[in-house]
């Protein structure tokens, strides 16, 4: 092709610099401009603009005429197919999640006779009941006092909650009790205290705190 003229759109060009092989894309005669464009990886292209002149320069023809893409519908197919893979999977995902949700979160049938037998209630919750409490325990604490509370080191690897109440408040509420966290005087002396927490075994969740005489 001589400088200043047009080639066909779908004319297969070499470029003169690598011999990386493209295609005429696109024409703009009106603006004398045209389109080249090149496989970067399969399915994907890289592209850049040229006046005749610039074209001839970078590249030469080969003399094929390349079809209008046929990778077109085979892209459109293979996109369609992965956003309903896609979507599929997030509906799958979804139900799964539900479904593990519901069986972790929503107690299994429970016996009612247990309901009202705190040693029962504790061998079936006693361990979640005390994680539970603890966690909330260090923000109860600092509604009772200002002052700094510490627990007791033996506790770092037990948990605070070690005992449970023999009686029953309500029905499947486990009373648990810890007796390692001690508050300070002000004046650097420590006093042991004891914390009750009601835990509701159905709910999953702590009811209220209470403690030996301290009020918040």
């Amino acid at each position: 092709m001589g400088p200043g003229r047009f080639p066909a759109v779908g004319a297969q060009a070499r470029r003169k610099a690598d011999g990386i092989l493209g295609e005429v894309y696109a024409t703009d005669p009106a603006h004398q401009l045209l389109s080249v464009r090149w496989a970067t990886v399969p399915g994907a292209y890289a592209w850049e603009d040229y006046t005749p002149d610039q074209f001839a320069r970078c590249w030469e023809l080969t003399g094929i005429h390349i079809p209008r893409p046929r990778e077109t519908h085979a892209a459109v197919v293979l996109i369609s197919l992965l956003v309903l893979l896609f979507f599929g999977g997030v509906v799958l995902h979804d139900s799964l999640s539900s479904y593990h949700a519901y069986n972790f979160y929503q107690p299994a049938s429970v016996d009612a006779g247990i309901l009202h037998n705190a040693e029962a209630l504790n061998r079936k919750y006693g361990l979640m009941a005390a994680e539970t409490c603890a966690a909330g325990a260090d923000d109860y604490i600092r509604s009772l006092t200002s002052h700094s509370f510490r627990w007791d080191s033996t506790q770092m690897l037990t948990p605070h909650f070690d005992e449970f109440s023999h009686s029953v408040s309500a029905p499947g509420v486990l009373t648990m009790i810890s007796t390692h966290a001690s508050i300070s005087d002000g004046f650097g002396t420590f006093r042991p205290i004891r914390l009750d927490c009601n835990y509701d075994t159905q709910s999953r969740e702590v009811l209220s705190y209470g403690s030996d005489g301290l009020k918040p």
